[in-house]
């Protein structure tokens, strides 16, 4: 499956830098990002339409990597509201295609195939470029997984 939108975003917006900012990645989309301490713990956070302008509401009680997945999860529905989506090669167990879109895209923006794979070929470990990319390292580990520079 290929989501070249998460690059053709970042590039659009000249936001392509590592680690991604997702606050500037979020407000070149025009969406405020509201962290809150009031969602339930299971809850990692949602986008609301408002009339004037759409809100990421984004758990404040979860871990910088969560927030960070979950706000560029976010900005993957956002971004797909009125696409024509094409859900061929997503399999993963109990998520909707939806679900699994938008994820795959939230570990594009924040993970991009080329920062990511010139990192990897320096020789920086799976918990070294999680911390330079600021993501947990079991998503590192999935995205390596994904561009074929780690094996399952």
């Amino acid at each position: 499956m290929t989501v070249g939108s998460a690059r053709d975003l970042l590039a659009r917006g000249n936001l392509l830098q590592v680690p991604v900012d997702v606050y500037a990645v979020a407000a070149f989309c025009n969406l405020q990002i509201y962290p809150s301490d009031d969602l339930p713990d299971k809850v990692s956070g949602l986008l609301y339409r408002g009339p004037a302008r759409d809100v990421i509401v984004v758990n404040a009680r979860h871990s910088l990597a969560r927030r960070r997945f979950t706000i560029g999860h976010e900005i993957g529905h956002w971004h797909f509201r009125n696409e024509r989506i094409s859900f061929k090669g997503i399999h993963r167990e109990h998520r909707s295609d939806l679900e699994q879109l938008v994820d795959h895209f939230s570990a594009e923006l924040l993970m991009p195939a080329e920062p990511v794979q010139l990192e990897w070929s320096r020789g920086r470990g799976v918990r070294s470029l999680a911390r330079q990319f600021v993501v947990s390292r079991d998503a590192m580990r999935r995205r390596l997984q994904e561009l074929e520079l780690l094996s399952a």
